[in-house]
């Protein structure tokens, strides 16, 4: 089945006015509860829905047995419960009006055929009900300037910046993320899109584009499933914003990587240069001068002429 490629809102996953955490919990190491406390360190100023089957509160949160006993209008679920009781979670989801979900869960495209298989006919199942999906296999998503952490990091670990980033590859960006953080660099919005079974990075590279907050965008990228729209909404942005991103899987070794990480086949890394510089982004060398670059080129006037030296201690 086609995937949507139409641009969507971005503000259902970035600016939620209201957030069900189903799978939410207080035990350690969860992901429901690495979704609860980055929604609380926040101080998300909308309304957060804990759902947990045994219900009772989660961090002093009313919680609910099921997303439909929830009474308001819900714009974001985050699903970070087992792969098992996702199809009925979707179908709950779909039932209440959720306009986008944001999978945590993985065990899908990743991790096997049936898995793949599995993913494909839950984003089938989504697209019928009228839900965007984030994922699966995510590790969240946030919006600083509003607040807003669904995320495994702490807000005090975390710096808003004019800066968004969208990767296919969340968890190693965390560290980078929390590294930047003691040296003053950072992100002020951030999309992990994991397996990418219903939106992918392409979407919120257009987002970010047509985003007045965002003045300049990187990414982490593994493989590309639409590289004539990637090319295409690429060449949009770069022409009024600074696009840096590092492509992953430039080698065997890491192609290998990148396909049990996402369930994505990494292509050839010197035909992703190619397009990448054509279409006018920057191409990062190392994943670690993502955030440093992003920095460099908004903060920095652009070097008009040749007349350029370089001082260093060192050769």
């Amino acid at each position: 089945m086609k995937k949507r490629n139409a641009f969507f809102k971005s503000d259902v996953f970035l600016n939620p006015k209201s957030v069900a955490v189903i799978g939410a919990s207080e035990r350690p190491g969860s992901w429901g509860s690495f979704i609860m406390k980055g929604l609380l360190s926040a101080n998300f100023s909308g309304h957060i829905y804990p759902v947990n089957s045994r219900a009772g509160k989660v961090f002093g949160i009313h919680a609910f047995k099921d997303i439909t006993e929830i009474n308001s209008p819900i714009d974001l679920a985050v699903c970070a419960i087992p792969e098992k009781f996702v199809k009925e979670t979707i179908e709950a989801c779909g039932q209440k009006g959720v306009k986008g979900i944001t999978v945590i869960t993985a065990g899908f495209a990743e991790s096997s055929d049936q898995g793949r298989q599995q993913q494909a006919s839950l984003a089938g199942l989504a697209r019928s009900l009228g839900i965007r999906i984030i994922g699966p296999n995510v590790s969240g998503t946030f919006n600083l300037h509003a607040g807003f952490n669904a995320s495994s990091i702490p807000a005090d670990n975390l710096m808003a910046t004019p800066i968004a980033a969208a990767c296919q590859g969340g968890y190693a960006f965390y560290d980078i993320l929390s590294s930047g953080w003691a040296k003053g660099l950072g992100v002020g919005k951030f999309i992990h899109t994991g397996n990418e079974s219903d939106l992918t990075v392409t979407d919120f590279l257009q987002a970010f584009g047509k985003d007045p907050e965002v003045k300049a965008i990187v990414m982490y990228i593994e493989a590309l499933r639409d590289g004539k729209r990637f090319m295409e909404i690429a060449g949009q942005v770069t022409r009024t914003k600074p696009v840096v991103i590092y492509k992953a899987g430039r080698t065997v070794d890491s192609a290998r990587a990148a396909h049990s990480h996402t369930g994505a086949l990494a292509g050839q890394g010197q035909v992703y240069t190619g397009l990448l510089r054509q279409v006018g982004a920057v191409v990062s060398p190392a994943m670690e001068l993502l955030l440093p670059i992003g920095h460099a080129l908004i903060e920095r006037p652009p070097m008009r002429g040749r007349r350029v030296a370089i001082i260093t201690v060192g050769g």
